[in-house]
Parts: C-alpha cells; sequence; structure tokens
C-alpha cells in the first residue's frame, strides 16, 4: 500500500468517523497535507489535538515517511463550517 493511502487509514482508524477533506498533494512531487475533521476534538486544545494526531504518525510511520507530511489541520465540524461561511 502507497505511503498516501497508509496514512489516511492510519488518520480514520484513529480518529473513527472522521472525514478528510482536502486531503491529497497538488502533484506529486509536493507533500501531502489536508484537514481531519471530527467530532471528537471537540472541547479539545488545537495543541492537545496536534500532539494526539502526530503521536500517533510518529508511532507508526518512519521519520523519511514523516517528511512526506507538509501539515494536516484539525477541526470539529462545527469549526469547519465557520470557516468556510467566512470565505
Amino acid at each position: 500500500m502507497a505511503f498516501d493511502d497508509e496514512l489516511r487509514q492510519s488518520l480514520v482508524e484513529r480518529f473513527p468517523g472522521a472525514e478528510l477533506v482536502d486531503f491529497g498533494r497538488a502533484d506529486e512531487a509536493d507533500q501531502l497535507g489536508g484537514v481531519v475533521c471530527w467530532e471528537g476534538f471537540e472541547d479539545v486544545a488545537q495543541i492537545d489535538r496536534q500532539i494526539a494526531l502526530w503521536d500517533m504518525l510518529k508511532g507508526r510511520f518512519s521519520r523519511d515517511q514523516l517528511l512526506e507530511v507538509g501539515f494536516i489541520m484539525t477541526f470539529t465540524p462545527f469549526e469547519l463550517t465557520a470557516l468556510a461561511e467566512r470565505s
């Protein structure tokens, strides 16, 4: 399985019911990134969300693989909707 697919699978396993939004690469040379939208992030500080996310990633993937990740944003459905309404 390709790294991109493994990463997506790991995210939905760790955050059950999460939606991956705009998740991918602009082209083959770019880093992977996107948004994890999950109800379980409600009442969790952004820094704690990122710690949980990256602890999981560091436990499953090598340093070289993680260098392919540019960013992963974490939002609740409410936050993502509010952000979309502002744009």
